[in-house]
């Protein structure tokens, strides 16, 4: 009789363990929710930032870019290779854009924003072509389109 005891405490204990461990996975999870939701936010806010600076050309509007991108990119496992590269490429655009047109300047050369190269290079990023250098800035590439997509499945209703 005191064999069935000892299965019966035997069992309760595995079932106590299978039951922490079952919490532990949820709040880890949860956690990498959280961690995601964050790095989406982080990355669809400056890219779509930055879009929105080159949609409107003659903005007086600062072209804001996050200092901690990288970070979060590394971090984003969600995305795939292409996606990665993709976000990496319109970064390392704006970064050189933001620092041609700071020079503007000081060389004389661009006299508009659409004369700097990277604003072009951003421009085939974001919007579909019309023709030669024209863009649809009301429509967005394919691979442009889908990274938005993709990162707004990963974005709560309520970002606050």
């Amino acid at each position: 009789m005191d064999w069935i005891f000892k299965i019966i405490e035997y069992i309760g204990k595995l079932l106590i363990r299978r039951k922490e461990e079952q919490e532990r996975q949820k709040i880890a999870e949860e956690k990498k929710n959280k961690d995601d939701a964050r790095i989406a936010i982080i990355i669809y806010e400056n890219i779509t930032g930055i879009e929105n600076y080159i949609k409107h050309n003659h903005s007086s509007d600062n072209m804001y870019i996050s200092s901690n991108w990288e970070k979060s990119l590394e971090k984003c496992d969600f995305l795939t290779p292409k996606e990665r590269e993709l976000v990496r490429k319109i970064y390392i655009e704006a970064k050189n854009f933001h620092d041609n047109w700071a020079k503007r300047n000081e060389d004389g050369i661009y006299r508009s924003k659409a004369d700097v190269p990277s604003y072009q290079e951003l421009q085939k990023f974001f919007f579909e072509r019309y023709y030669d250098n024209i863009y649809n800035t009301d429509k967005h590439t394919k691979e442009y389109d889908n990274l938005l997509k993709k990162l707004e499945k990963y974005i709560p209703e309520n970002k606050d």
